[in-house]
């Protein structure tokens, strides 16, 4: 195995336990986690679940998906991850402006966001 193929695999693991991580957060800790991201609380039943269902779920299904990447398909992993941190990035770009009043983790997520969006680039161009 190449040497990038295995900073791959690695970095899709990572990068897996990363989001894994994050999702379960959410989802045992959603009242928490959400407040002190977003200053805000969640005031409905329905709106903890969705925060379990989308920043829990979602994460986990991520975290799963880029596993079995590492292991089968690593540029497959590099490509979805990609595509995900870019939505990610558009999509919190477009909150930050419509908003016109964030808070500091936003900004800190849309930096940490890009850079890892950098570094699947770099991993799914070295990796053939």
């Amino acid at each position: 195995m190449s040497s990038p193929t295995k900073f791959a695999k690695r970095y899709l693991q990572l990068m897996g336990l990363l989001f894994l991580v994050y999702g379960l957060g959410y989802t045992f800790f959603p009242l928490n986690l959400s407040e002190v991201v977003t200053g805000g609380i969640l005031t409905t039943p329905s709106s903890v679940t969705h925060v379990r269902a989308t920043d829990g779920g979602l994460n986990i299904g991520l975290g799963l998906w880029l596993f079995i990447c590492a292991r089968r398909n690593v540029r497959l992993g590099a490509l979805g991850l990609m595509v995900v941190l870019a939505s990610t990035i558009a999509s919190r770009g477009v909150g930050v402006f419509l908003e016109n009043h964030s808070n500091a983790y936003m900004y800190i997520f849309l930096a940490i966001e890009s850079y890892l969006l950098a570094t699947a680039l770099a991993v799914w161009y070295k990796v053939k």
